[in-house]
């Protein structure tokens, strides 16, 4: 399962400009979950680099990108992220929570099939 397959079934697509600056961030924390205690310096700056923007934008479009999705993603995907369903995570702990769910899947103590039946 990919990052981008979670934030697909929770209801984005890359019609959003923080579609694939969302898919970065986790796949770089996917494979260094320690970047999540300076994420501004170790994971936005790389991908505001990357896409060509300032940080501020990147920054407000991984969050319009979180308010989409608590907008359309099921309680039971919210669930399953362990976060709450009634209120919207800041990017943080959105990156924190997908990442750990990918990492439960490549650690085969989560299925990626909860998932798609959630």
């Amino acid at each position: 399962m990919t990052a981008e397959m979670i934030i697909r079934c929770m209801g984005a697509n890359g019609r959003y400009a923080g579609y694939e600056n969302m898919i970065s961030c986790l796949e770089i924390i996917r494979k260094n979950p320690k970047k999540l205690v300076a994420l501004e310096k170790l994971v936005y700056v790389y991908v505001a680099e990357e896409d060509g923007v300032s940080l501020n934008c990147l920054e407000r479009r991984l969050d319009l990108l979180v308010t989409l999705l608590t907008k359309t993603a099921k309680p039971s995907q919210w669930i399953l992220l362990e976060l709450n369903p009634n209120k919207k995570p800041s990017v943080g702990e959105f990156l924190e929570a997908v990442t750990w769910y990918l990492r439960q899947i490549d650690c085969h103590r989560a299925s990626a099939k909860e998932w798609f039946n959630a």
